[in-house]
């Protein structure tokens, strides 16, 4: 780590401590040298996202370890053909690729049918449609039109 990158990772370690301990942004600003409380935000999450990273890196390898040590205690009855030992490796090598991500994506293929109206009731939703839109919002449609578009309708299913 160069000595910027040192620097920067120290102040944010500053940070992340003195905002644990309830000082405000401004206040980190202030004490820890950043221009203004915004950059001392932008400061603390960076380095929290840092130490997450960090730490799940960390986990993934101890698990990886641990993957390693129980393969290395099966691998002498795998060798020799004993079906469980060989079941018990495969688990294992499940668990290594979910670890590291190695199973490819699901891919799910949908189709959706459009219809284009060529039936009788697609006509009549439509005419529907378009009487509903034609008429002023403010005034109560006649309900006899409406009847026989509905009736129309019903007729045509």
């Amino acid at each position: 780590m160069g000595h910027d990158a040192a620097r920067v990772t120290a102040k944010e370690t500053d940070a992340i401590r003195l905002r644990r301990s309830g000082l405000t942004y401004d206040q980190i600003a202030k004490t820890v040298g950043y221009s203004d409380g915004r950059s001392a935000w932008v400061a603390v999450k960076r380095g929290m996202t840092k130490a997450l990273r960090e730490a799940s890196d960390d986990l993934r390898e101890f698990e990886a370890q641990r993957l390693d040590t129980a393969m290395a205690a099966i691998w002498d009855d795998v060798l020799a053909g004993d079906r469980s030992a060989i079941m018990c490796l495969v688990k294992l090598i499940q668990e290594r690729a979910k670890l590291f991500g190695l199973y490819a994506p699901t891919t799910i293929k949908q189709e959706i049918t459009v219809y284009e109206g060529g039936s009788e009731l697609d006509r009549e939703v439509q005419r529907l449609a378009e009487f509903l839109a034609s008429n002023d919002t403010n005034t109560e449609p006649d309900s006899g039109s409406i009847q026989t578009i509905v009736g129309n309708a019903v007729s045509a299913s």
